[in-house]
């Protein structure tokens, strides 16, 4: 049985990548940091992003994941209503 309210996967963002600025209209986001450093930038505040970081994005906010570290930067992801996280492995690019 599929949940029909929320969902979520896992990402890794290879090192000197990024998540671009990007906003979700309708849905609430929580990200996870398991592994890796980086920064997250959240209508235009930077902070910090290590391993056990967890990070709550509302909807109508802009938000963007920098991998800063040495290694990839992992991290768990949910969506509340489901559907970004289709477009979520895409967003990350190479710099």
């Amino acid at each position: 049985m599929a949940a029909k309210n929320v969902s979520g996967g896992t990402v890794e963002i290879p090192v000197k990548s990024e998540i671009p600025y990007h906003v979700h209209d309708k849905e609430e986001e929580i990200m996870f940091i398991y592994k890796g450093e980086g920064v997250a930038v959240i209508e235009g505040d930077t902070f910090p992003l290590e391993p056990e970081t967890m990070v709550f994005i509302p909807p109508g906010v802009k938000h963007q994941f920098k991998n800063t570290g040495s290694g990839p930067l992992s991290f768990a992801f949910f969506y509340a209503p489901p559907g970004p996280e289709q477009n979520v492995r895409l967003l990350a690019i190479n710099r």
